[in-house]
């Protein structure tokens, strides 16, 4: 009970931070929709809102069987994302939202993918030496999976994990945009804090090193720190 308390009480107290960056509901992963980046790329060339909603028109129909829940178009208009911006998406998983992003940002952006901790993977229950094995290459893998997504007019991509983000990647981001990061960050918080707290006063647990990482490089604050 007391873990299920704490847990609660770090989500209200980065929840307004986040919104700031960009939080919508828990996404899980989709089909691959290679065959229609490239179409739904050109539709992005419009004006901003019809442009997105040529976009998500021209993705498969499998992806659009979640609009009904997800929003996405809704989602991203509220947040401010349009073409042009540089973008980092948490958690991309294997790329619903990469997919929509790529193609509507267009080529003059880029999105950056970033994922857990490398240090947090070995806390699932499900993570097999393979698993926590093929991570260590996550940021080079997604980079290449999302290639194959982003047709001619898609943006850039790049990669980093949580509390390793590279120094030239501070204060580049216009949008921070955590569609299904923030329930595992704060699972595993106190247990962060508690392994760190022995050796270090000022410890970061997970949900304040992303908050820290989002901070930093959408304001290029190298200051910024969320220990207590």
């Amino acid at each position: 009970m007391k873990s299920t308390t704490n847990s609660g009480n770090i989500m209200n107290r980065y929840l307004a931070v986040l919104l700031a960056f960009g939080i919508v509901a828990c996404q899980p992963a989709t089909d691959d929709a290679t065959e229609t980046i490239a179409k739904a790329s050109v539709a992005s060339s419009t004006a901003d809102g019809d442009g997105l909603a040529a976009v998500l028109d021209a993705l498969p129909e499998e992806m659009q069987a979640r609009y009904q829940y997800r929003h996405p178009q809704e989602t991203l208009e509220f947040l401010g994302i349009k073409p042009g911006m540089t973008v980092v998406e948490g958690l991309p998983g294997r790329g619903w939202y990469t997919k929509v992003l790529l193609p509507y940002l267009g080529s003059d952006a880029r999105l950056i993918g970033a994922d857990y901790s490398l240090e947090m993977y070995p806390l699932f229950d499900f993570a097999t030496e393979e698993f926590l094995e093929e991570h260590q290459t996550w940021t080079t893998d997604w980079v290449a999976d999302a290639e194959s997504w982003r047709g001619a007019d898609g943006a850039t991509l790049a990669a980093f994990h949580f509390g390793s983000m590279p120094a030239d990647l501070i204060g580049t981001a216009d949008a921070v945009f955590f569609a299904r990061v923030l329930h595992n960050l704060a699972r595993f918080e106190a247990r962060r804090k508690s392994w760190h707290g022995k050796c270090c006063r000022w410890a970061n647990g997970y949900l304040e090193e992303s908050v820290r990482d989002g901070t930093r490089v959408k304001t290029g604050d190298r200051a910024v720190s969320w220990a207590r």
